[in-house]
């Protein structure tokens, strides 16, 4: 089982956020390159104690998750 690093509750508004994930880009080991954005919904997710696309289907934190599996079954194969 290998462990892929990934980065939620990225907020694209924020110099530092953007800094980390383009030096994590730069690194040379395999990673997960979809970014979950931060949203009040993927906090809501823990409060719910429901995944996103049970309350917020149509949002974006629920797209990018879905762009996060697609690209894990991706390197599945």
């Amino acid at each position: 089982m290998r462990v892929l690093p990934f980065f939620a509750m990225v907020d694209r508004r924020r110099a530092l956020h953007r800094r980390v994930c383009a030096e994590h880009e730069a690194l040379p080991f395999p990673k997960l390159t979809t970014r979950v954005p931060y949203a009040s919904v993927v906090e809501l997710m823990s409060v719910r104690r429901a995944p996103v696309f049970t309350f917020a289907p149509d949002g974006p934190a629920a797209g990018a998750y879905r762009d996060l599996w697609t690209e894990i079954c991706g390197l599945v194969r």
